[in-house]
This record gives C-alpha cells, structure tokens and sequence, in this order.
C-alpha cells in the first residue's frame, strides 16, 4: 500500500510541480543526466534543523517522477516514495542504519515544492538552462579561398603617387623603437 501525504497540498505545491513539469525535459537534457548539479544552486526553504535529504535530491527525484510520466502531485509523492534503489543512489538520497537507501516521505515532497513556489523554481531552472545552452551552429569555411592562401603584404600607409620610403641595409626589417618608448640606450 503507497505511503500518502497525509496534509492538504497547498496551491504553491501544484504551482511548483507544474513548473518542473514544464522544464523536466529540457532539465535532463541541459543536466546530461546529472540533476543534482541542475538543483545545487536553488536555496532550501527548510530549517536547516532536522532536513534529512538534501534539496537538490528531492527536486531531482521530483523530476524523474515527472519525466516517468507523472504530473499530479500524488503521483509524484507515490513514485518518490517508492523509487527504486538505483534511482535512489544516484539522487544521493540517505541511508538509513541498515545501509538502505530511504525515499523522502510524500509530506517532505509537498514541503519542499509548497515552500518553494513556482516563480523561484522557474527562476533558478531558467537561469541553469540560460547557463546551458550553447550557442547555435556557426559555418566555417572548410578550405580558404584561393586569394587567402596567396601571401599578403600590407600596403604602404603613405599618400598615393608618393614615393615609399626606402629602407636601410643596416635595419634589416625591424623597425625602430617608438620615440618615447623609455628606451634608450646611453653609451
């Protein structure tokens, strides 16, 4: 028999699990899989006495029950509270003294998403997704045109029809210190 929430669940609940709802997909697919670092950032709600699975634990079990297909809140709460182990580990959920890993009961579910409400949530799961996203394809050319592979050389930054200015032997292509530079060299 599933464990239900035995409190009311309060309209921010439903609020927050129809935000995640909405970004779930995108979530995993921006985390790569790895939920718990999509969730590190938004601030529990909770005392901080007494909390026995982190946020970011219960937010992303909150998503696998969501992307399971599970979008009424005692859905969630159900498939929460009876995820298997394996999900359970890599939420990072507790163990309990027997080296079992313990579900979040329903009521600490509906805690959480009341407590949190639907604006902060969405607020923190669009800025990891801002963060995310990479920017769209960029076209580089696979070969240089011919005139590219030609050398170049800069033109002469003098007047046109003046003469250039002629080099002497002795600088052997490196220009002068600037004049002002701190350079200079007393004998």
């Amino acid at each position: 028999m599933p464990v239900q929430s035995g409190m009311p669940v309060p309209a921010a609940a439903e609020d927050a699990l129809a935000e995640l709802v909405c970004r779930a997909a995108a979530l995993a697919a921006a985390s790569g899989g790895n939920l718990l670092e999509c969730f590190a950032a938004v601030p529990d709600p909770r005392d901080a006495r007494g909390v026995r699975h982190c946020l970011p634990c219960v937010l992303a079990l909150c998503t696998a029950a969501v992307l399971c297909g599970n979008t009424a809140i005692e859905d969630v709460t159900a498939w929460v509270h009876r995820a298997p182990q394996d999900v359970l580990a890599a939420a990072r959920a507790r163990r309990n003294a027997l080296g079992i890993r313990v579900a979040p009961h329903p009521d600490t579910v509906v805690r959480i998403l009341a407590g949190l409400g639907a604006q902060p949530l969405a607020d923190h799961a669009g800025a990891y997704l801002a963060r995310r996203a990479l920017p769209g394809p960029v076209a580089y050319p696979v070969a240089a045109p011919g005139w590219l592979s030609r050398s170049w050389t800069p033109r002469s930054t003098s007047a046109p029809g003046s003469p250039t200015p002629a080099r002497s032997p002795s600088s052997s292509g490196t220009s002068p210190a600037p004049s002002g530079s701190g350079n200079t060299s007393a004998g």
